[in-house]
């Protein structure tokens, strides 16, 4: 490869990783702040009242998506089989822990706050599109949307979506998830939302990554010939 060639090579390699990053610099706040997950335990409940000593857990997916100007916040999750949800639809055949509520609350982890969504009991969808599904292995799905105009006591989506949209990777937003049972009515299991990046920014870093290691790699070669 001739000298010019060479250096032909290292300025493609450098634009090609420099746009790479600039792209996924750019694109992190829109992407990282779409999807949020929540994993709800024990041991996130809060006195007074909110405290159990239940073993299970529950696990959350949420996405935050705009249609014509409409946002909605989806939600898949997803919680151990050792609850019934029998009052909302999944009757658990074996029994178990018997679920009253699940909701959003609106606060900091650490912290008690308001409900400002209710999936059940009581439930603040105003088009029906919750329910709760019981698993081939015991488990129950609770799937749903919270829509923008939808909310509880004076509450809807709007008031949290800057919050949701500026989350960082990892960042809490300040919505958590409550499930209530009979055992534990204050609250038996909780979980914060949080922030997770999309696929598609770390595809979008590793690229850039990758080509600037070209660059080097090219840049090392360069400095071992005459």
């Amino acid at each position: 490869m001739s000298k010019k060639h060479r250096i032909h090579t290292y300025a493609l390699l450098t634009f090609i990783g420099a746009v790479s990053l600039l792209l996924t610099i750019g694109s992190v706040k829109s992407a990282q702040a779409v999807s949020f997950t929540a994993f709800l335990d024990r041991a996130q409940e809060v006195a007074p009242g909110g405290m159990s000593n239940s073993p299970l857990t529950g696990s959350a997916q949420l996405k935050l998506a705009e249609t014509a100007g409409i946002f909605a916040l989806s939600f898949n999750i997803t919680f151990d089989s050792g609850f019934d949800f029998q009052n909302f639809g999944a009757a658990n055949p074996i029994g178990g822990e018997l679920v009253t509520n699940l909701h959003f609350h609106n606060n900091v982890r650490g912290m008690n706050g308001p409900v400002v969504f209710g999936i059940f009991g009581p439930s603040s969808d105003l088009d029906g599109d919750t329910m709760a599904t019981l698993n081939v292995d015991g488990t129950t799905t609770v799937t749903g949307e919270w829509d923008q105009n939808e909310g509880n006591a004076g509450a809807s989506l709007t008031n949290f979506i800057s919050a949701l949209q500026n989350a960082g990777p990892g960042e809490d937003a300040p919505l958590y998830l409550n499930l209530h049972s009979e055992n534990d009515p204050a609250g038996v299991i909780r979980g914060q939302v949080s922030a997770v990046p999309e696929p598609g920014t770390l595809m979008l870093l590793g690229s850039g990554l990758l080509g600037l290691s070209g660059y080097n790699w090219m840049r090392r070669l360069q400095t071992k010939r005459p």
